[in-house]
């Protein structure tokens, strides 16, 4: 589960080798601990992995957030340290469909090898939220080069990420805007949860009660947002993002502000693609 976000992130890595239960060195691998007085494994990895540091990356969340002009960054970790996170809450609200919405700026890194240091965004709207990955802003910092450059052009790197936001902001319009029928419903909670209803004979597949529950409760909470925006593509879309931040109860559910692992964001960014399409 996710700590409680905080002002700082006050723990280092640091890099041993790996020995066999012999005691014999386990040549080309290397664990990653979490802290000094710690005996917390958070990877066994290969050497050729060069972890980002938690230095490196707060130095670089310290600088976006003067770049970008935000309010302090706040801390988090997940799955013991494996996944640290970093949110600078933007002070600058937005509307959509005259109701406000709010933004962080998301930089993450990984000791796990699960992920590069990146930069997202988190768009919260009206108690729900997820998380969008900026794909022409977003830097990604590799941990398979030993050096890290230090000098990134934050200042470019910022303007390129606003821009996108924007476009993003501006396909919530559009959503709004769209008027849809109730009638397409089914279809998109069908893709969302991908379910199977034939198996591949094309003979019917009766659907599990869990399965059938997860429909029933995200119909629900399209229902609300249907009552609440209207029936359009924004509050399609908005029911999904209801359903994973209130509703989802999976044996995998991920408690990150932004639901940005597991079958939370997987629901959440095949709505949005689903949504993006009924534009087009």
């Amino acid at each position: 589960m996710q700590k409680k976000k905080t002002k700082s992130l006050d723990w280092e890595i640091k890099v041993q080798p790996v020995y066999t239960e012999g005691e014999r060195l386990l040549r080309g691998y290397q664990s990653i601990i979490k802290g000094e007085e710690s005996n917390t494994v958070l990877s066994v990895m290969k050497n050729s992995y060069n972890p980002r540091t938690n230095k490196e990356f707060i130095d670089i969340v310290n600088e976006l957030t003067v770049v970008a002009k935000t309010n302090a960054p706040e801390f988090s970790e997940y799955d013991s340290g494996r996944k640290v996170l970093a949110y600078l809450s933007n002070p600058r609200k937005k509307s959509i469909g005259g109701h406000q919405i709010s933004d962080q700026i998301l930089i993450g890194n990984s000791f796990d090898g699960s992920t590069s240091l990146f930069v997202a965004t988190v768009i919260n709207y009206k108690g729900s939220n997820f998380t969008y990955m900026n794909k022409k802003a977003a830097f990604r910092v590799s941990h398979r080069t030993k050096e890290l450059e230090h000098l990134f052009d934050y200042v470019e790197m910022m303007n390129d990420y606003e821009e996108e936001k924007e476009m993003l902001y501006n396909r919530f319009e559009e959503m709004s805007d769209s008027k849809i029928s109730k009638d397409v419903v089914d279809d998109f909670i069908k893709a969302v949860i991908q379910y199977k209803t034939h198996d591949d004979e094309g003979e019917p597949v009766e659907i599990s009660t869990r399965t059938q529950n997860k429909i029933d409760t995200m119909k629900e909470s399209i229902q609300k947002k249907f009552n609440e925006l209207g029936e359009n593509v924004w509050a399609l879309f908005n029911g999904v993002t209801d359903y994973t931040t209130y509703h989802y109860t999976g044996s995998k559910k991920q408690n990150v502000d932004g639901n940005m692992y597991g079958t939370q964001n997987t629901y959440n960014q095949r709505a949005l693609n689903y949504c993006l399409d009924l534009l087009a």
